[in-house]
C-alpha cells in the first residue's frame, strides 16, 4: 500500500517529483538533528567546564570517546538502512533523540556527560541526518549534485543556530536551553520522518521523478565498462546532462567491491585532512576566537555571531553553487570535487593568524562557511556516483568511520595543543600543508584513472 503522503502528492501533482518532498523532509530533518555536531555542543563546552569542574582536555577526551564509539554504531544504521530503509530508521530515532537531549541537560558528572554526549551524537547526527541524507541520494541520482546543494545550503542554517543557542543559553542557563532544543527539534524531526519515504522502486517510481526505470542497475562486469566510457564521453562533451543522458546505467558496487578501490581510501585519508582542523575549531570556536585578542568570545553571543552567521551565509552560497558545477564534472573527474575544499580549509588555518580586526573574524567564518558548503557536496555525491545505490548505506558508513575519528581527533588535538602549546596555531599550519599536498595528489590521480563498473582503477593495471 502507497504512503498517504505520496498518494496526497500524487493526486495533486500527476507529474510531479516526490523527491522534492523529499528534499524538504531530509532539510528540516537535518536542522532538526544538529544537537548533535560538534559545532553545537561546542556553545555548551565553557559551561561543562566551569559547572561540572571537569578541565577543557577532560572534556574533549569525553567528546573523543563519544565520536569513537558513534563510529562503530553508524555501521550499523547503514546496514539497517540498507535492510529496512532510511526513512523507516529515522522514524525509529526521533523519540529516543528527545530523551537524549533531556538526559544532557541533567548531567552533572562526568558519567552523566558522557551518557549525554554519546546519545545525542549517536540519535542525531549519526542516526538521523545520516538517514536523511541516504533517502535523498536514493530518490536523486542524475541530478545528485543539485539536490545535494539544494539539502546542503538549506542545512547550512543550522551552522548559525550556535549564535541562538549561545544567546539562549545566557539568558536560561544551559540546562533550560538543552530542554527547550529537546522540544522544539524533536518536533521538527517527527515532521521530517513523515515526509521520507524509503527507495522510490519500492512505490513502483523511479529516481529524479522519472515514471520508467531509465537507470536500471548492472552487475559490476556485465558491461558495466562500455557504460562507464560512455558516460564519461557524454559528460566531457555536453556537461551534466549529456552526462546523464549517455551514464544509462547505474553502477552496482558491493561495499566489500568498493573498499578494493584506491578512491574508497582516498575518501578517507581526505576527511581525515579536513575534519580534524574543521570539527577542532568548532568545538573550541570560543577559544578559537578569544585567541585572537578580540574579547572575551561568547559574550552575550556576540562575538561567537561574528563566526557563525557569516559561516552560515558561506556555506548556504557555496552550497547552492557547489551543487550545481558538481554535475557537470565527468565521472572520472567527480574526485576533483574535493580539491576546492582542500585549498579553502587550508586558506582558513593559515590565516587564523592574520586576525586583527572583527571584520577579519567575519571573513574568517565566511571562508569556514565555503569550506563547508563545498565539503558537504562533495561527500554527498562522490560515493554514490562512485559506486552506486546497491548497498550505499553500508558504503557511506564505512567512509564515515574515518569522519568520526577525524571529528574525534579534531577536539583532541585542538584541546592539546592549546594546553601544552599555548596556541593552536602550530596545529593549523601543520594542518595545512597536508591539505594542500593531498590536493595535488587528488588532481595529478585523475590523470591516472579510468572508470570500469563504477570503480575507478589505473589504467597500467588494465
Amino acid at each position: 500500500m502507497r504512503p498517504l503522503l505520496l498518494r496526497l502528492y500524487e493526486e495533486r501533482y500527476p507529474d510531479g517529483n516526490y523527491g522534492l518532498v523529499i528534499l524538504g523532509g531530509a532539510a528540516l530533518g537535518l536542522l532538526s538533528a544538529s544537537a548533535g555536531h560538534s559545532f553545537m555542543v561546542g556553545v555548551f563546552t565553557d559551561a561543562f567546564i566551569e559547572e561540572l569542574g571537569i578541565s577543557r582536555a577532560g572534556v574533549s577526551s569525553i567528546w573523543t570517546a563519544t565520536l569513537v564509539a558513534s563510529s562503530l554504531y553508524v555501521n550499523a544504521v547503514g546496514r539497517a538502512a540498507d535492510t529496512f530503509g532510511a526513512a523507516t530508521v529515522v522514524r525509529a530515532a526521533v523519540l529516543p533523540y528527545v530523551v537524549a537531549l533531556l538526559i544532557l541537560s541533567l548531567a552533572s558528572d562526568v558519567a552523566s556527560l558522557s551518557a549525554g554526549y554519546l546519545l545525542v551524537r549517536i540519535l542525531g547526527p549519526e542516526t538521523i541526518d545520516f538517514g536523511c541524507r541516504l533517502c535523498v541520494n536514493m530518490w536523486w541520482v542524475r541530478r545528485r549534485g543539485f539536490a545535494a546543494g539544494l539539502i546542503n545550503a538549506v542545512g547550512a542554517l543550522m551552522v548559525a543556530l550556535p549564535s541562538l543557542t549561545s544567546v539562549l543559553e545566557a539568558w536560561l542557563g544551559w540546562r533550560r536551553t538543552l530542554q527547550v532544543m529537546g522540544a522544539v527539534m524533536g518536533l521538527g524531526a517527527a515532521l521530517a520522518s513523515g515526509a521520507l519515504l524509503d527507495a522510490p522502486e519500492r512505490f513502483g517510481l523511479a529516481p529524479d521523478g522519472e515514471r520508467e526505470a531509465v537507470l536500471p542497475v548492472v552487475a559490476v562486469g556485465e558491461g558495466a565498462e562500455g557504460d562507464a566510457e560512455g558516460g564519461t564521453e557524454g559528460g566531457t562533451e555536453g556537461g551534466a546532462e549529456g552526462g546523464a543522458k549517455a551514464n544509462t546505467h547505474e553502477p552496482n558496487v558491493s561495499c566489500a567491491e568498493a573498499a578494493c578501490s584506491l578512491d574508497f581510501w582516498l575518501l578517507h585519508f581526505y576527511q581525515a585532512a579536513v575534519l580534524v582542523p574543521w570539527n577542532g575549531i568548532n568545538f573550541h570556536m570560543a577559544a578559537v576566537v578569544r585567541e585572537t585578542g578580540l574579547g572575551e568570545a561568547g559574550s552575550a553571543g556576540v562575538p561567537l555571531a561574528f563566526v557563525y552567521l557569516p559561516l552560515a551565509c558561506g556555506s548556504f552560497c557555496a552550497a547552492v553553487l557547489y551543487g550545481v558545477l558538481v554535475d557537470y564534472l565527468p565521472p572520472h573527474r567527480k574526485m576533483c570535487a574535493l580539491v576546492p575544499p582542500l585549498v579553502s580549509i587550508a586558506l582558513c588555518l593559515a590565516g587564523v593568524s592574520h586576525i586583527r580586526a572583527r571584520w577579519h573574524v567575519a571573513l574568517f567564518g565566511a571562508a569556514l562557511g565555503g569550506f563547508q558548503g563545498a565539503n558537504s557536496c562533495a561527500l554527498a555525491v562522490i560515493p554514490a556516483s562512485l559506486f552506486g545505490r546497491r548497498q550505499l548505506g553500508s558504503i557511506q558508513a564505512a567512509i564515515y568511520v574515518s569522519a568520526q575519528l577525524a571529528s574525534a581527533g579534531g577536539a583532541t588535538a585542538l584541546g592539546v595543543a592549546k594546553d601544552s602549546l599555548g596556541s593552536f596555531r602550530p596545529l593549523f599550519a601543520a594542518c595545512s600543508v597536508v591539505q594542500c599536498l593531498l590536493a595535488a595528489v587528488v588532481v595529478a590521480r585523475t590523470g591516472w584513472l579510468r572508470v570500469q563498473g563504477g570503480v575507478k582503477v589505473d589504467n597500467a593495471s588494465t
